[in-house]
């Protein structure tokens, strides 16, 4: 109810301080509501399992946007329900603040974020995941990625970030973001002095093909106690036009605890085609090692995409993963089966 409570309160604040700018004829808007849900169906086909099959409430999330004056963007969102799977690694969600950030844009050589946002490391899961082309992302990219700050777990943090990108030619443009944050994931107050640092930079080439880097470098706690420090880098490219998308990822990071180092990588490469304007289909591989100084660690899979759009954001999405896991050689392949609409 915590959640629920705040953000009535945001909202309403948002929508008297729209008035107010109104009053004075600045441009500013009423808040722009938005409402994502998103159902799953999964069947796991390990032998043994309990349940094999179930269905749940992947994602609800209410989001309020808009600007309140010019330049000057907020976002806010909450999800409202959420799932606990160890087959997806996603997060469990219960009416909690996602995102609460306020942009300032003066230029498009550099842009100011403060609040609570997705830190920019990586790229498989830096859109929203209403736009993702799988349901589940990379190993990975759960394993690196969503887990930077040792108290992580949803790709978000509290900082600050800046971010422009630079054209050099009709074709060609640099772009650049980099946050300061506080390193423990979202909700969280700081637990050290130390602040962690995030950069991504890149460069987008002709037909619509995107080159970049990303890297992570933070401590936790107090170094004397047991604490770590992180230490992570991805590249990726990409290719995208109106039928096809290709994308490839590799990632890496080092865990340094006072008596030991932990060394996870692991990459992924996918591309998808639309058959019809409204089907597609793809596929995507995936590896990933969560330790590269330790034995029989890996795991990777296979990944049959398809989708059915009945419009840009709403649509039926059905993956069927072909898994092989050293650690867990009886481990069955996984069937899942998204229903998603945005209102």
């Amino acid at each position: 109810m915590k959640f629920q409570k705040l953000l009535i309160v945001l909202i309403a604040a948002q929508l008297l301080s729209a008035n107010l700018w109104a009053q004075e004829k600045t441009e500013s808007k009423a808040p722009n509501f938005n409402i994502w849900l998103g159902g799953l169906y999964s069947y796991n086909a390990t032998e043994g399992i309990v349940p094999s099959s179930n269905y749940t409430i992947a994602f609800a999330r209410i989001i309020a946007k808009g600007n309140i004056m010019n330049n000057i963007d907020y976002h806010i969102m909450g999800d409202v329900a959420g799932f606990a799977d160890a087959a997806s690694g996603l997060a469990t969600r219960r009416s909690i603040l996602m995102q609460a950030w306020v942009s300032y844009k003066p230029s498009t050589y550099a842009q100011f974020r403060v609040g609570q946002f997705k830190y920019p490391f990586g790229i498989e899961a830096y859109p929203g995941l209403i736009v993702w082309k799988f349901i589940i992302p990379s190993y990975a990219t759960l394993g690196i990625t969503k887990k930077l700050g040792t108290e992580g777990g949803m790709f978000r943090d509290i900082g600050a970030q800046v971010e422009g990108i630079v054209s050099a030619s009709k074709d060609i443009s640099f772009f650049y973001k980099a946050m300061v944050m506080n390193g423990n994931g979202p909700n969280l107050i700081d637990n050290n002095n130390e602040k962690d640092y995030v950069g991504n930079l890149g460069v987008n080439l002709p037909y619509n093909i995107t080159v970049a880097g990303s890297y992570y470098t933070g401590k936790a706690y107090d170094a004397n106690a047991d604490g770590i420090n992180e230490s992570a880098f991805s590249g990726n490219i990409s290719l995208k036009n109106k039928r096809f998308t290709f994308q490839a990822e590799y990632l890496s990071a080092t865990n340094e605890f006072i008596n030991k180092s932990v060394k996870p990588n692991g990459y992924y490469v996918y591309g998808t085609y639309k058959i019809l304007d409204e089907l597609e289909a793809g596929v995507r591989y995936d590896a990933y090692d969560k330790d590269s100084e330790v034995e029989n660690n890996s795991i990777s899979r296979i990944t049959l995409q398809s989708g059915y759009y009945f419009s840009k954001l709403n649509r039926i999405m059905l993956n069927y993963e072909i898994i092989n896991d050293d650690a867990a050689p009886n481990k069955g392949n996984l069937l899942n089966l998204l229903f998603q609409v945005v209102l």
